[in-house]
């Protein structure tokens, strides 16, 4: 995708690619991987937990437990990587040979004293020939995609809570265990299931975060060429790369920070594109430049306090891939909605 740059005729500017970072625990042989990720509860006494006692736990259902705390199944996303909700920020990578189960659930303190998870919470998965997997990893996520192991929920607070089993990679049914000291719940694993809990908007509809931010979603198009609302005299465009194969799927949103401090715009929404259930794109954002005539960067362009802009969002695709029906995946302060045509 090129950037342009026009007055009458136009000069290209490449835009370059961001890379993403983590961190990994790679370094592991396979056979030293399923030894550790494969080590049974005889070993250690566990077997006595009785998971006959265990509640079962629905998408959308609210629980309670004695030690006051109240969450909700979110989602559950299987991968190599265990990383925020939005597929950005740091992650965590799994052994070779192994994947993690992320049990994601929207987690409220109801105590009077920060909670910590990873003391609060332990957990374990067992698979459809009854093997069971120890090696667990807990950690809260925070609003710029942080996931922190070490991290707590204060009182009256909420979060969501990723709960991750690594397990082989061959693993595709089974039971994801978890416990809050007291009491036992259990999420029934089938990796063929999509386990999330989206909200379906509308365009023109103003989705709000608390009183944080909102989204509005105001159209789509197909261009080989995103123009600015002015194009006389300077102006800044972006065309695809290969436009006899190539267009833009572009999407439009208005975003508005009702917050009292400047928010980078690239960090309040990120969107996906789905095509025919199958075909999934990310996209690059923009905003419109305030005078009309251009594009800044999300990256590094923040939305002031009560300020309302323009996000662009461009998702380059296959002109095969047009006119087949598409989903949009948006994340928007640990929520996800979808919007589908």
């Amino acid at each position: 995708m090129k950037k342009i740059i026009s007055i009458t005729l136009c000069m290209l500017l490449m835009v370059g690619a961001l890379s993403g970072c983590g961190s990994s625990d790679n370094g592991s042989t396979q056979e030293d991987v399923q030894e550790n990720v494969q080590e049974n509860v005889q070993d250690d006494g566990k077997e006595s937990v009785d998971t006959g006692k265990a509640t079962s736990v629905e998408l959308g259902k609210e629980y309670t437990t004695s030690d006051n705390v109240g969450f909700s199944l979110f989602k559950i996303v299987t991968s190599g990587k265990l990383q925020a909700i939005s597929g950005s920020g740091s992650y965590y990578e799994a052994d070779s040979g192994c994947n993690y189960i992320d049990v994601i659930v929207s987690l409220t303190n109801n105590g009077s004293r920060d909670m910590t998870v990873r003391d609060s919470i332990s957990a374990f998965f067992e698979s459809g020939d009854g093997t069971r997997y120890e090696d667990s990893l807990i950690a809260v996520e925070s609003r710029d995609d942080y996931l922190d192991q070490f991290g707590s929920i204060k009182p009256l607070a909420s979060n969501k809570v990723h709960i991750g089993y690594k397990v082989p990679n061959n693993i595709d049914k089974g039971k994801a265990y978890f416990d809050f000291g007291s009491e036992l719940f259990v999420v029934d694993y089938d990796a063929s299931v999509d386990v999330s809990n989206k909200t379906s908007v509308s365009f023109n509809q103003e989705i709000k975060a608390d009183d944080v931010a909102s989204f509005e979603l105001l159209k789509t198009n197909f261009t080989a060429d995103v123009l600015p609302p002015k194009t006389s005299g300077y102006y800044t465009h972006y065309q695809v790369d290969d436009p006899s194969n190539d267009t833009f799927f572009v999407v439009y949103c208005n975003l508005t920070n009702h917050s009292a401090s400047a928010i980078r715009s690239d960090e309040m929404i990120s969107i996906k594109a789905i095509f025919d259930g199958k075909y999934e794109y990310n996209a690059n954002m923009a905003l419109e430049e305030k005078d009309g005539t251009g594009f800044d960067y999300a990256n590094i362009t923040s939305i002031e306090p009560l300020e309302t802009r323009k996000g662009v969002f461009m998702f380059e695709i296959p002109k095969k891939v047009k006119d087949m029906n598409y989903e949009l995946s948006i994340y928007f302060y640990g929520n996800e909605y979808t919007c589908s045509k």
